[in-house]
Protein backbone atom coordinates (compact mmCIF):
# COMPACT_ATOMS: atom_id res chain seq x y z
CA UNK A 1 0.00 0.00 0.00
CA UNK A 2 1.05 3.21 -0.29
CA UNK A 3 4.07 4.47 1.79
CA UNK A 4 3.00 7.85 3.05
CA UNK A 5 -0.84 7.90 4.19
CA UNK A 6 -1.01 11.23 4.19
CA UNK A 7 0.18 11.79 0.38
CA UNK A 8 -2.36 9.15 -0.39
CA UNK A 9 -5.10 11.32 1.48
CA UNK A 10 -4.21 14.21 -0.68
CA UNK A 11 -5.08 12.68 -3.50
CA UNK A 12 -8.19 11.26 -2.54
CA UNK A 13 -9.64 14.79 -2.24
CA UNK A 14 -8.99 14.80 -5.95
CA UNK A 15 -11.30 12.50 -6.70
CA UNK A 16 -15.05 13.76 -8.29
CA UNK A 17 -17.78 12.35 -7.15
CA UNK A 18 -19.40 11.96 -10.60
CA UNK A 19 -16.09 9.45 -11.15
CA UNK A 20 -16.72 7.48 -7.70
CA UNK A 21 -20.29 6.65 -8.94
CA UNK A 22 -19.34 5.26 -12.80
CA UNK A 23 -17.34 3.07 -10.59
CA UNK A 24 -20.04 1.73 -8.48
CA UNK A 25 -22.47 1.66 -11.24
CA UNK A 26 -19.58 -0.27 -13.47
CA UNK A 27 -19.48 -2.34 -10.37
CA UNK A 28 -22.89 -3.26 -10.15
CA UNK A 29 -24.02 -1.24 -7.05
CA UNK A 30 -27.46 0.40 -7.01
CA UNK A 31 -27.95 3.92 -5.75
CA UNK A 32 -30.13 4.30 -3.05
CA UNK A 33 -32.49 7.43 -1.72
CA UNK A 34 -32.74 11.09 -3.54
CA UNK A 35 -30.33 11.85 -6.07
CA UNK A 36 -30.14 15.45 -4.45
CA UNK A 37 -29.12 14.43 -1.05
CA UNK A 38 -25.69 15.57 0.05
CA UNK A 39 -24.55 11.81 0.67
CA UNK A 40 -25.02 9.41 -1.76
CA UNK A 41 -25.64 5.77 -0.45
CA UNK A 42 -25.38 2.50 -2.94
CA UNK A 43 -26.43 -1.00 -2.50
CA UNK A 44 -25.18 -4.38 -3.34
CA UNK A 45 -26.16 -7.96 -2.25
CA UNK A 46 -22.95 -9.69 -1.97
CA UNK A 47 -22.83 -13.48 -0.90
CA UNK A 48 -26.56 -13.08 0.22
CA UNK A 49 -25.79 -9.98 2.56
CA UNK A 50 -26.82 -6.83 1.14
CA UNK A 51 -23.86 -4.08 1.98
CA UNK A 52 -23.66 -0.28 1.80
CA UNK A 53 -21.35 2.33 1.16
CA UNK A 54 -21.77 5.94 1.27
CA UNK A 55 -19.77 9.04 0.06
CA UNK A 56 -20.52 12.62 -0.13
CA UNK A 57 -21.60 14.96 -3.06
CA UNK A 58 -19.77 17.72 -1.90
CA UNK A 59 -16.33 17.73 -3.38
CA UNK A 60 -15.47 21.39 -1.07
CA UNK A 61 -16.59 19.36 2.12
CA UNK A 62 -13.11 19.50 4.51
CA UNK A 63 -13.72 16.09 5.24
CA UNK A 64 -14.42 14.66 1.88
CA UNK A 65 -11.67 12.84 1.53
CA UNK A 66 -11.72 10.67 5.13
CA UNK A 67 -15.75 9.87 3.35
CA UNK A 68 -13.53 8.02 0.44
CA UNK A 69 -11.20 6.72 2.12
CA UNK A 70 -13.44 4.80 4.22
CA UNK A 71 -15.41 4.12 1.14
CA UNK A 72 -12.69 2.82 -0.39
CA UNK A 73 -11.23 0.57 2.77
CA UNK A 74 -15.53 -0.51 2.63
CA UNK A 75 -15.23 -1.44 -0.92
CA UNK A 76 -11.56 -3.15 -0.37
CA UNK A 77 -13.27 -5.84 2.40
CA UNK A 78 -16.26 -6.23 0.20
CA UNK A 79 -15.27 -6.68 -2.90
CA UNK A 80 -11.96 -8.68 -1.78
CA UNK A 81 -9.67 -6.30 -3.51
CA UNK A 82 -6.70 -3.88 -2.24
CA UNK A 83 -6.89 -0.73 -1.52
CA UNK A 84 -4.45 0.39 -4.08
CA UNK A 85 -6.50 -1.57 -7.13
CA UNK A 86 -9.73 0.38 -6.18
CA UNK A 87 -7.74 3.53 -5.57
CA UNK A 88 -5.95 2.92 -9.26
CA UNK A 89 -9.08 2.49 -10.63
CA UNK A 90 -10.55 5.86 -9.36
CA UNK A 91 -8.24 7.85 -10.55
CA UNK A 92 -7.16 6.44 -13.89
CA UNK A 93 -8.54 5.67 -17.14
CA UNK A 94 -9.97 2.03 -17.53
CA UNK A 95 -7.14 0.18 -17.10
CA UNK A 96 -5.64 -3.41 -17.09
CA UNK A 97 -2.59 -4.02 -14.64
CA UNK A 98 -0.35 -6.24 -14.97
CA UNK A 99 1.61 -7.07 -11.88
CA UNK A 100 5.28 -8.38 -11.76
CA UNK A 101 6.08 -10.41 -8.83
CA UNK A 102 10.03 -11.19 -8.24
CA UNK A 103 10.75 -13.91 -5.89
CA UNK A 104 13.89 -14.44 -4.50
CA UNK A 105 14.98 -13.87 -0.42
CA UNK A 106 17.10 -11.09 -0.83
CA UNK A 107 14.19 -9.22 -2.37
CA UNK A 108 11.83 -9.86 0.66
CA UNK A 109 11.78 -6.55 2.37
CA UNK A 110 10.86 -4.90 -1.08
CA UNK A 111 14.03 -3.69 -2.36
CA UNK A 112 16.25 -4.26 -4.93
CA UNK A 113 19.64 -3.74 -6.32
CA UNK A 114 19.53 -0.31 -9.00
CA UNK A 115 21.25 -1.96 -11.64
CA UNK A 116 18.51 -4.76 -11.36
CA UNK A 117 15.66 -2.62 -11.84
CA UNK A 118 16.65 -0.03 -14.00
CA UNK A 119 17.59 -3.43 -16.44
CA UNK A 120 13.76 -5.08 -15.32
CA UNK A 121 11.49 -1.73 -16.41
CA UNK A 122 13.67 -1.36 -19.56
CA UNK A 123 13.11 -4.93 -20.90
CA UNK A 124 9.62 -4.81 -19.40
CA UNK A 125 9.26 -1.97 -21.53
CA UNK A 126 10.89 -3.97 -24.95
CA UNK A 127 8.29 -6.80 -23.57
CA UNK A 128 5.39 -5.06 -23.92
CA UNK A 129 6.52 -2.78 -27.00
CA UNK A 130 7.31 -6.16 -29.04
CA UNK A 131 3.54 -7.58 -27.78
CA UNK A 132 1.72 -4.34 -29.27
CA UNK A 133 3.95 -4.97 -32.63
CA UNK A 134 2.81 -8.60 -32.82
CA UNK A 135 -0.68 -7.37 -32.16
CA UNK A 136 -0.46 -5.16 -35.65
CA UNK A 137 1.63 -7.73 -36.92
CA UNK A 138 2.89 -10.80 -35.87
CA UNK A 139 6.03 -12.54 -37.08
CA UNK A 140 8.62 -14.36 -35.79
CA UNK A 141 11.59 -11.45 -35.64
CA UNK A 142 11.38 -7.41 -36.18
CA UNK A 143 14.71 -6.10 -37.21
CA UNK A 144 13.48 -2.58 -35.68
CA UNK A 145 10.23 -2.27 -33.58
CA UNK A 146 9.10 1.35 -34.69
CA UNK A 147 4.96 0.67 -35.38
CA UNK A 148 3.35 3.75 -34.20
CA UNK A 149 0.62 1.87 -32.40
CA UNK A 150 2.94 0.08 -30.45
CA UNK A 151 5.35 3.21 -29.53
CA UNK A 152 1.08 5.17 -28.53
CA UNK A 153 0.43 2.30 -26.56
CA UNK A 154 4.03 1.96 -24.38
CA UNK A 155 3.66 6.18 -23.89
CA UNK A 156 -0.08 5.67 -22.47
CA UNK A 157 1.48 2.58 -20.31
CA UNK A 158 2.35 3.71 -16.20
CA UNK A 159 4.30 2.32 -13.57
CA UNK A 160 2.48 2.31 -10.85
CA UNK A 161 3.04 2.18 -7.01
CA UNK A 162 5.36 -1.07 -5.86
CA UNK A 163 4.25 -3.16 -3.12
CA UNK A 164 5.95 -4.99 0.04
CA UNK A 165 6.29 -8.38 -0.81
CA UNK A 166 9.23 -9.59 -2.28
CA UNK A 167 9.46 -7.28 -4.86
CA UNK A 168 6.57 -5.86 -6.74
CA UNK A 169 6.12 -3.63 -9.30
CA UNK A 170 2.48 -2.40 -11.46
CA UNK A 171 2.60 -1.62 -14.80
CA UNK A 172 -1.10 0.34 -15.78
CA UNK A 173 -2.14 -0.11 -19.23
CA UNK A 174 -4.96 1.83 -20.67
CA UNK A 175 -7.42 0.27 -22.63
CA UNK A 176 -8.08 2.65 -25.36
CA UNK A 177 -4.46 4.22 -26.46
CA UNK A 178 -5.08 6.91 -29.46
CA UNK A 179 -3.26 5.32 -32.89
CA UNK A 180 0.19 7.36 -34.23
CA UNK A 181 0.53 8.39 -37.54
CA UNK A 182 0.74 5.81 -39.39
CA UNK A 183 0.71 4.95 -43.02
CA UNK A 184 -2.81 3.94 -44.87
CA UNK A 185 -2.23 0.41 -44.35
CA UNK A 186 -1.46 0.43 -40.77
CA UNK A 187 -4.33 2.65 -39.56
CA UNK A 188 -6.81 0.64 -41.62
CA UNK A 189 -5.11 -2.72 -39.78
CA UNK A 190 -5.46 -0.61 -36.78
CA UNK A 191 -9.22 0.46 -37.17
CA UNK A 192 -9.91 -3.36 -37.13
CA UNK A 193 -8.61 -4.04 -33.89
CA UNK A 194 -10.63 -1.49 -32.66
CA UNK A 195 -13.43 -4.49 -32.44
CA UNK A 196 -11.34 -5.45 -29.27
CA UNK A 197 -9.47 -2.25 -27.41
CA UNK A 198 -6.18 -1.97 -28.54
CA UNK A 199 -4.75 -2.11 -24.30
CA UNK A 200 -7.07 -5.31 -23.67
CA UNK A 201 -5.65 -6.81 -27.04
CA UNK A 202 -2.24 -6.82 -26.18
CA UNK A 203 -2.40 -7.21 -22.27
CA UNK A 204 -3.73 -10.63 -23.15
CA UNK A 205 -1.32 -11.33 -26.10
CA UNK A 206 1.17 -10.49 -23.36
CA UNK A 207 -0.20 -13.09 -20.63
CA UNK A 208 -0.95 -15.98 -23.46
CA UNK A 209 2.58 -15.88 -24.72
CA UNK A 210 4.16 -16.17 -21.79
CA UNK A 211 2.30 -18.93 -20.81
CA UNK A 212 2.88 -20.43 -23.96
CA UNK A 213 6.51 -20.19 -23.70
CA UNK A 214 6.11 -21.84 -20.69
CA UNK A 215 4.16 -24.71 -21.37
CA UNK A 216 6.14 -25.57 -24.58
CA UNK A 217 9.35 -25.21 -22.19
CA UNK A 218 7.90 -27.58 -19.49
CA UNK A 219 6.70 -29.96 -22.10
CA UNK A 220 10.05 -29.91 -23.43
CA UNK A 221 8.04 -28.68 -27.35
CA UNK A 222 10.06 -26.22 -28.28
CA UNK A 223 9.05 -26.89 -31.93
CA UNK A 224 5.57 -25.60 -32.02
CA UNK A 225 7.44 -22.29 -31.01
CA UNK A 226 9.73 -21.57 -34.18
CA UNK A 227 7.32 -23.95 -36.31
CA UNK A 228 3.78 -22.55 -35.20
CA UNK A 229 1.09 -24.61 -36.79
CA UNK A 230 -1.50 -22.15 -39.15
CA UNK A 231 -3.81 -19.80 -36.95
CA UNK A 232 -1.21 -20.74 -33.73
CA UNK A 233 0.42 -17.92 -31.64
CA UNK A 234 3.20 -16.18 -33.03
CA UNK A 235 6.37 -16.13 -30.50
CA UNK A 236 8.46 -13.30 -31.66
CA UNK A 237 12.22 -13.41 -30.97
CA UNK A 238 12.07 -9.94 -29.35
CA UNK A 239 9.67 -10.93 -26.92
CA UNK A 240 11.67 -13.83 -25.75
CA UNK A 241 15.21 -11.23 -25.66
CA UNK A 242 13.59 -9.04 -23.70
CA UNK A 243 12.41 -11.69 -21.18
CA UNK A 244 15.64 -13.15 -21.12
CA UNK A 245 16.84 -9.72 -19.87
CA UNK A 246 13.96 -9.51 -17.13
CA UNK A 247 16.01 -11.40 -15.03
CA UNK A 248 20.10 -11.54 -14.87
CA UNK A 249 19.36 -12.20 -10.93
CA UNK A 250 20.47 -15.58 -10.06
CA UNK A 251 17.92 -17.83 -8.72
CA UNK A 252 14.57 -15.39 -9.33
CA UNK A 253 11.50 -16.50 -10.58
CA UNK A 254 8.92 -13.92 -11.49
CA UNK A 255 5.04 -14.23 -11.42
CA UNK A 256 2.82 -12.59 -13.95
CA UNK A 257 -0.44 -11.43 -13.46
CA UNK A 258 -3.67 -9.87 -15.36
CA UNK A 259 -6.17 -7.52 -13.63
CA UNK A 260 -8.48 -6.78 -16.42
CA UNK A 261 -10.01 -3.42 -15.77
CA UNK A 262 -13.33 -2.82 -13.81
CA UNK A 263 -16.24 -2.71 -16.33
CA UNK A 264 -13.71 -3.91 -19.02
CA UNK A 265 -15.01 -6.60 -21.57
CA UNK A 266 -14.05 -10.21 -20.25
CA UNK A 267 -10.74 -11.62 -20.28
CA UNK A 268 -12.37 -15.24 -21.79
CA UNK A 269 -9.79 -17.65 -21.21
CA UNK A 270 -6.64 -15.36 -21.09
CA UNK A 271 -4.76 -17.09 -18.30
CA UNK A 272 -5.26 -14.58 -14.74
CA UNK A 273 -1.25 -15.54 -13.90
CA UNK A 274 1.79 -17.24 -15.18
CA UNK A 275 5.04 -17.95 -13.07
CA UNK A 276 8.31 -17.82 -14.36
CA UNK A 277 10.69 -20.45 -12.97
CA UNK A 278 14.67 -19.01 -12.85
CA UNK A 279 15.63 -21.99 -14.88
CA UNK A 280 13.43 -20.84 -18.23
CA UNK A 281 15.12 -17.64 -18.42
CA UNK A 282 18.08 -18.87 -20.42
CA UNK A 283 15.74 -20.75 -22.50
CA UNK A 284 14.07 -17.99 -23.31
CA UNK A 285 17.39 -16.63 -24.46
CA UNK A 286 18.14 -19.71 -26.78
CA UNK A 287 14.66 -19.36 -28.35
CA UNK A 288 15.25 -15.76 -29.20
CA UNK A 289 18.35 -16.79 -31.18
CA UNK A 290 16.89 -19.88 -32.87
CA UNK A 291 13.68 -17.55 -34.06
CA UNK A 292 16.05 -14.73 -35.38
CA UNK A 293 18.53 -17.32 -36.84
CA UNK A 294 15.34 -18.74 -38.99
CA UNK A 295 14.20 -15.51 -39.98
CA UNK A 296 17.66 -13.94 -41.17
CA UNK A 297 18.25 -17.19 -43.53
CA UNK A 298 19.21 -15.11 -47.00
CA UNK A 299 16.40 -14.68 -49.24
CA UNK A 300 16.70 -13.33 -52.43
CA UNK A 301 14.14 -11.03 -53.57
CA UNK A 302 14.14 -7.65 -55.68
CA UNK A 303 13.98 -4.14 -53.59
CA UNK A 304 13.20 -0.65 -54.26
CA UNK A 305 14.64 1.95 -52.38
CA UNK A 306 16.47 5.00 -52.48
CA UNK A 307 20.49 5.50 -52.21
CA UNK A 308 21.33 7.20 -48.36
CA UNK A 309 24.67 7.22 -48.29
CA UNK A 310 28.21 6.30 -50.67
CA UNK A 311 31.67 4.83 -49.42
CA UNK A 312 34.29 5.06 -51.69
CA UNK A 313 37.30 7.04 -50.89
CA UNK A 314 37.85 10.12 -53.22
CA UNK A 315 41.31 9.46 -54.09
CA UNK A 316 40.13 5.57 -54.94
CA UNK A 317 37.91 7.22 -57.75
CA UNK A 318 38.61 4.40 -60.19
CA UNK A 319 37.66 1.74 -57.76
CA UNK A 320 34.91 -0.28 -57.09
CA UNK A 321 32.80 1.38 -54.00
CA UNK A 322 29.92 0.67 -51.72
CA UNK A 323 26.82 2.51 -51.49
CA UNK A 324 23.98 2.60 -48.42
CA UNK A 325 20.76 1.59 -50.18
CA UNK A 326 16.89 2.18 -48.21
CA UNK A 327 14.47 0.57 -48.41
CA UNK A 328 11.13 -0.62 -46.87
CA UNK A 329 11.43 -4.24 -45.91
CA UNK A 330 8.20 -6.01 -44.04
CA UNK A 331 6.81 -2.68 -42.50
CA UNK A 332 10.82 -1.76 -41.61
CA UNK A 333 12.98 0.85 -43.28
CA UNK A 334 16.17 -1.26 -43.96
CA UNK A 335 19.53 0.53 -44.58
CA UNK A 336 21.87 -2.68 -46.17
CA UNK A 337 25.08 -2.50 -48.16
CA UNK A 338 26.08 -3.06 -51.48
CA UNK A 339 29.44 -3.65 -52.85
CA UNK A 340 29.04 -2.09 -57.00
CA UNK A 341 31.92 -1.77 -59.67
CA UNK A 342 32.84 1.41 -60.94
CA UNK A 343 30.14 1.99 -63.54
CA UNK A 344 27.44 1.27 -61.25
CA UNK A 345 28.56 2.74 -58.28
CA UNK A 346 28.86 6.28 -60.99
CA UNK A 347 25.05 5.19 -61.54
CA UNK A 348 24.63 5.43 -57.49
CA UNK A 349 26.44 8.56 -57.19
CA UNK A 350 23.78 10.44 -59.67
CA UNK A 351 21.18 8.62 -57.98
CA UNK A 352 22.45 9.86 -54.93
CA UNK A 353 22.63 13.75 -56.17
CA UNK A 354 19.16 13.69 -57.72
CA UNK A 355 17.09 11.61 -55.23
CA UNK A 356 16.24 9.11 -58.08
CA UNK A 357 14.76 5.05 -57.53
CA UNK A 358 16.73 2.06 -57.36
CA UNK A 359 15.94 -1.56 -58.28
CA UNK A 360 18.19 -3.80 -56.38
CA UNK A 361 18.05 -7.88 -56.59
CA UNK A 362 19.72 -9.88 -54.32
CA UNK A 363 20.19 -12.10 -51.42
CA UNK A 364 19.47 -9.75 -48.15
CA UNK A 365 21.81 -10.55 -45.44
CA UNK A 366 22.55 -9.49 -42.20
CA UNK A 367 26.33 -10.01 -40.68
CA UNK A 368 26.62 -8.77 -37.53
CA UNK A 369 24.40 -5.43 -36.95
CA UNK A 370 24.48 -4.43 -40.83
CA UNK A 371 22.96 -5.44 -43.56
CA UNK A 372 24.02 -6.79 -47.12
CA UNK A 373 22.93 -7.19 -50.38
CA UNK A 374 24.42 -10.08 -51.76
CA UNK A 375 25.53 -12.77 -54.66
CA UNK A 376 24.56 -11.38 -58.19
CA UNK A 377 23.35 -8.15 -57.18
CA UNK A 378 21.27 -6.51 -59.97
CA UNK A 379 21.27 -2.46 -59.51
CA UNK A 380 19.37 -0.33 -61.71
CA UNK A 381 17.22 2.80 -62.29
CA UNK A 382 13.56 3.31 -62.43
CA UNK A 383 10.76 5.57 -62.70
CA UNK A 384 8.36 6.06 -60.25
CA UNK A 385 5.18 8.52 -60.80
Amino acid sequence: MFSDRRYALDFLSNIPPSRIENYLTDEYWTRNGNVRDPLISFRKEILGVEKEVIFSRDQGLSDYKRLIEKLIRSLSEYEKKSFDDIYYDLILPKSDVLKFRLVNQDFENGTIPFKDVISFVESTKKALMATASAVVEPKKYFPRIALKEAESFIKACRFGQTEIGSFVANVICPLNVEKGDSDEEQNEMFSDLRKEEFGRKVTKTFMKTIDHLTTSIEQENIEKILDPPIRELIVSSNFCESLFEMNQMDGTSISVSLRGAPSGPSLGETPPMVVINSEYFPRFYEISKQLRREVEKPVRNVFVGQVSGLRRDAAEDLLDGQVIFEFKHEQEIIEARIELDQKLYDLACDLHKSKGWVSVEGMLIKKGKYYYIEQGTKFKKIEIK
